[in-house]
């Protein structure tokens, strides 16, 4: 019986040992794999941390060099370039700038204000060239119709206008830049093959 009992007993510790140590072998295993995730999940906010700030300093980079040396309004342009306004037709795709006088200098770069005319209220008139010259601003002025919208764009606002004519006239009349109680703009230029006559333009103030 003594023998029975010492093997029964010595069996059931080699189990009770058995068990003890895959038990540790599991809890090592368990213990590695939270330490593995752990470690991973702070190394993954790590580089998503980075991404981020990195992410953050190229968009302010960008926004930083595309506004670089830009003008913030349209003031700003006009200053920098001492222009009294930009002349926007859509329809004939122009958008011009404007700059005092009319001699051949100004023409050649602008669309001319004409000194004896207005600024901005009243008639104002302006003149550029159509043909034969590298900024040839009303090229397609002869395009436009009754109706036809026409914005000036100034330090003091935006202001529309819409074609009331479009007439040839002689290049001696100037009586379509005399002064008027409204707001227009008087647009005139030369006509191919037509040397003493010019095209004017009219556009009357909307708004």
């Amino acid at each position: 019986m003594k023998k029975i009992a010492i093997v029964l007993l010595g069996l059931i510790l080699i189990v009770i040992f058995y068990c003890i140590n895959n038990f540790q072998n599991s809890y090592s295993d368990i213990s590695n794999s939270i330490n593995f995730v752990n470690t991973s999940t702070i190394s993954n906010s790590i580089e998503i941390s980075n991404s981020i700030e990195e992410s953050n300093s190229t968009k302010q980079t960008n926004l930083e060099v595309s506004t670089k040396g830009k003008p913030n309004s349209i003031t700003d342009l006009l200053e920098k370039d001492n222009l009294l306004g930009l002349l926007e037709i859509k329809k004939i795709n122009l958008l011009a700038p404007v700059k005092e006088g009319s001699d051949s200098k100004i023409l050649k770069n602008y669309v001319g204000h004409i000194e004896s005319t207005s600024q901005y209220s009243g008639n104002v008139g302006l003149a550029a060239h159509n043909r034969g010259n590298k900024y040839s601003y009303f090229s397609k002025l002869n395009k436009l119709i009754v109706g036809d919208k026409i914005t000036y764009k100034t330090a003091f606002g935006d202001f529309n206008y819409k074609v009331i004519s479009s007439n040839e006239i002689d290049e001696t009349d100037w009586s379509k830049f005399k002064n008027t109680k409204d707001d227009r703009l008087t647009l005139v230029t030369c006509i191919k093959n037509k040397r003493n006559k010019r095209l004017c333009v009219q556009a009357i103030k909307t708004e």
